[in-house]
């Protein structure tokens, strides 16, 4: 990732002395930045972003002349010294009054290097949601009340086109592909090749049917309408889901549109698998959460096993155990203005057979009040790792409702 640096100084300064004081400081900083994967360059034409360097004071009524209000936001680097920081402050109230977004960046090198290379994953993430296209294979299932969307605020947001997918496609494909196995990298696997063939078969058709739509469609996500097809006789898509989500192709359940949204965001922000979940339990005192459902990612798992679905009995659902590590819950409103997201730390993985197959515990940072006081809807997304930060920055940045 390439990132300009677009310097700002004032005539009245000797640009020969401020360069030899800052000589430490910015070999430290393009040191720390090359760790990440930055390189800092002065080339425009050949960057990923932009920066301005303040590199002394007096510099405010330069910059007025490179304003530019369509711009998502503006980051300032600073030094210690030439007045650089002061100058800052003012140009950072004069961005903010005509409505645009900025940070300063000030402290040690490697504390800046950090911060921009957030900067360029906000900014990697929204490039990757331009264009990108969400299919609705059959409508949100019947139970998802508070879940519809409008596709073209969707796409005037976030620039991801969604576009809608009758699942008479998909059940003539089912029925094209039927008897033919899965791919061999998947057949050799033990816990595929030990199961219920039949069953192993039903689930090979939906997910052969599946990636063709995505390829007819042109589809890097899709959301399906699962229990129709559960309830057509032709098997459950909770194989298919989990192999494809691993291919990373987005694949969420039942329909639900803001969930395959806030999958999408978060894996292009995290770069992780995506785990699709029901809260199913709540304790206040302990801030602990239990999610549950039939599906994972497959390599998100640590062990995977084959069960029933929940729900009806039939076909495979997927039971997956996941590290014990931290993790990210995230989801983005109906509306598409709030989001909810905290992280925690994942204490067990569940074996109860009155919930859905893979099963987690997690034990929140923040209270749990927003579930019962304020839900934004009820699948939530997870994924390894700690990506609050990086979700703030997404909305509060680049993300304009």
């Amino acid at each position: 990732m390439k990132i300009a640096i677009k310097e700002l100084l004032s005539p009245v300064h000797d640009a020969a002395f401020i360069a030899n004081t800052l000589k430490i400081f910015e070999a430290d900083l393009w040191d720390e930045c090359q760790k990440r994967g930055l390189e800092l360059t002065y080339d425009l034409a050949e960057s990923d972003m932009s920066i301005y360097y303040v590199k002394s004071g007096g510099v405010e009524n330069y910059f007025v002349d490179q304003f530019d209000p369509d711009q998502d936001f503006y980051v300032l680097l600073t030094s210690d010294q030439h007045n650089s920081l002061p100058a800052a402050l003012e140009l950072h109230a004069y961005i903010t009054q005509q409505g645009c977004q900025a940070e300063i960046l000030h402290g040690q090198p490697s504390e800046i290097a950090q911060r921009l290379a957030t900067f360029t994953r906000v900014i990697t993430a929204k490039k990757e949601l331009q264009g990108l296209r969400l299919g609705v294979i059959g409508q949100p299932s019947d139970w998802l009340i508070a879940s519809n969307v409008d596709y073209e605020r969707v796409k005037r947001n976030f620039g991801i086109e969604v576009m809608d997918i009758d699942l008479k496609v998909l059940y003539q494909l089912i029925d094209h592909y039927q008897g033919i196995e899965l791919p061999d990298a998947y057949a050799k696997i033990p816990v595929l090749k030990h199961y219920d063939q039949a069953k192993v078969s039903e689930a090979a058709a939906v997910y052969l049917a599946l990636k063709e739509i995505c390829k007819q469609y042109d589809l890097q996500a899709f959301t399906l309408r699962c229990f129709d097809v559960v309830m057509s006789g032709l098997g459950t898509g909770c194989l298919a889901l989990s192999l494809l989500n691993a291919e990373g192709i987005i694949a969420g359940c039942e329909g639900d549109i803001p969930a395959a949204l806030s999958m999408i965001i978060l894996n292009k922000l995290s770069g992780q698998p995506i785990f699709m979940a029901n809260p199913s339990r709540l304790d206040r005192l302990t801030h602990e959460v239990v999610f549950a459902h039939c599906t994972v990612p497959w390599n998100m798992c640590e062990t995977l096993a084959l069960d029933t679905h929940f729900e009806t009995g039939q076909g495979i659902g997927v039971k997956g155990n996941l590290a014990l590590a931290r993790a990210t819950v995230f989801r983005i409103s109906s509306n598409l203005e709030h989001f909810y997201a905290d992280e925690g730390q994942i204490l067990q993985n569940g074996q109860e057979r009155s919930l859905c197959r893979t099963q987690i515990t997690m034990r929140l940072d923040d209270e749990i009040d927003y579930f019962t006081k304020a839900p934004l809807g009820n699948h939530h997304l997870i994924c390894l790792g700690e990506h609050l930060q990086i979700i703030e920055d997404f909305f509060e940045l680049v993300y304009r409702y």
